[in-house]
C-alpha cells in the first residue's frame, strides 16, 4: 500500500485520540532509523524514518534499544514532554507533533 495524504491522513485521525494529552515517558533508538517513544499510558509510537519504508505506529513489540547520538539529542529535549496536537501539513506526507 502507498503512503500518501490520504492514508496519513486516517492515521493520524486514529493516532490523534490515544496521544493527545499523554507526556513522553521514554525516548529510545531501535537502529539508526527507528526510534520507539513510550507514553505515559503505556502505550508505544514507533517511528522509522527509514527512506524505504517510513511509518508510524502503534506497537506492542518489545524492541532491542541502544543509546545513539540521535537518541541521546531526542531524549534530552523530549522525555517528559507531553504531546500537545499531531496534525498533518497540506495533506502531505508529513505529520507534525507539537510537545
Amino acid at each position: 500500500m502507498a503512503i500518501d495524504g490520504v492514508f496519513i491522513h486516517f492515521l493520524i485521525k486514529e493516532l490523534k485520540p490515544v496521544c493527545l494529552g499523554e507526556r513522553i515517558f521514554r525516548f529510545a533508538s531501535c537502529n539508526e532509523n527507528d526510534f520507539l517513544i513510550s507514553l505515559s499510558n503505556k502505550k508505544q509510537l514507533l517511528l522509522s524514518l527509514n527512506a524505504n519504508n517510513p511509518h508510524l505506529r502503534l506497537t506492542t513489540t518489545e524492541y532491542l534499544t541502544y543509546p545513539s547520538f540521535l537518541s541521546s539529542f531526542f531524549k534530552k529535549y523530549l522525555e517528559g514532554g507531553i504531546i500537545k496536537d499531531l496534525w498533518q501539513y497540506n495533506n502531505d506526507r508529513l505529520v507534525v507533533m507539537e510537545i
